[in-house]
C-alpha cells in the first residue's frame, strides 16, 4: 500500500531549510491507493484540502495551478534554490485564487523560468526582428528555415513581462502577442524535457 499526501495552505507550498527558502511543487489533495500485481493503482480514500478550492473556479484555473507545479519539478533540481521563482509563484497563485488575467502571468512565469535557467534568449539588440530562429535560439532580421513570426512589438511586451513584478504587470496585453512569447517558452521547453507535459496535455482535452 502506498500512502500520498502533503498540506496544501499557500504557506505551505514552499519549506525551509537552515533559513533557506527551497522552491516546491504546491500539492492540492491526500490520496491513498494500493498497486496491485497487474500493474493498475486502486483507490482508496482521497481528501481535497478545502483551500485549493479557491484555484477551482474552472477547470482551466486549476489545471494552470498544476501546470506551474509540473514546470518547476520539470526544470529545477529537488531542493534547488531560487529565490526570485520562490517569490514569483507565492504571488501568482494569488493572482490566480482572484481569477485575474491568468495568460499575462503565465508568460511572465514562463519567461522569467528560463532567464532564472539560463535558457532565456537575448532580447538586446532585437531591432528590426522579424522572426525568432528556434534552432539557434536567436532572433532574427532575416527569416530562416523553421523560424516562427515574432514582432519588435512583443519583444517590448516580453521585456515587460520580465522585468515587472505581478502586481505590475498590464492587464490589456494584445493575445497575439502573448501566444508569440509564449511560442518561445514553449520551444525552448521541448529542447530541454522531450516529454509532454502531462497538464497540458489535460488542458487541451
Amino acid at each position: 500500500q502506498c500512502d500520498w499526501s502533503s498540506d496544501v495552505c499557500s504557506s505551505d507550498l514552499f519549506k525551509t531549510n537552515k533559513s533557506n527558502s527551497i522552491i516546491q511543487s504546491p500539492s492540492f489533495a491526500n490520496i491513498s491507493f494500493i498497486e496491485k500485481e497487474n500493474g493498475l493503482s486502486k483507490l482508496i480514500n482521497y481528501e481535497v484540502e478545502a483551500k485549493s478550492l479557491y484555484f477551482c473556479s474552472s477547470s482551466a484555473s486549476y489545471t494552470l495551478v498544476c501546470y506551474i507545479a509540473e514546470l518547476i519539478e520539470t526544470l529545477f533540481h529537488t531542493e534547488q534554490k531560487s529565490l526570485t521563482i520562490y517569490e514569483s509563484v507565492k504571488e501568482i497563485l494569488v493572482m490566480f485564487a482572484d481569477n485575474l488575467n491568468t495568460e499575462v502571468f503565465v508568460r511572465s512565469f514562463e519567461l522569467k523560468l528560463l532567464q532564472e535557467i539560463g535558457y532565456l534568449p537575448d532580447f538586446t539588440n532585437t531591432n528590426n526582428i522579424v522572426c525568432y530562429d528556434p534552432i539557434n535560439a536567436i532572433f532574427s532580421k532575416n527569416t530562416v528555415e523553421n523560424s516562427i513570426n515574432f514582432t519588435q512589438e512583443a519583444v517590448y511586451i516580453a521585456q515587460i513581462l520580465l522585468k515587472s513584478n505581478i502586481y505590475e504587470l498590464p492587464q490589456d496585453i494584445d493575445k497575439e502577442l502573448l501566444t508569440m512569447i509564449g511560442k518561445i517558452f514553449h520551444i525552448r521547453l521541448r529542447q530541454m524535457h522531450q516529454k509532454p507535459l502531462k497538464s497540458l496535455v489535460f488542458l487541451k482535452d
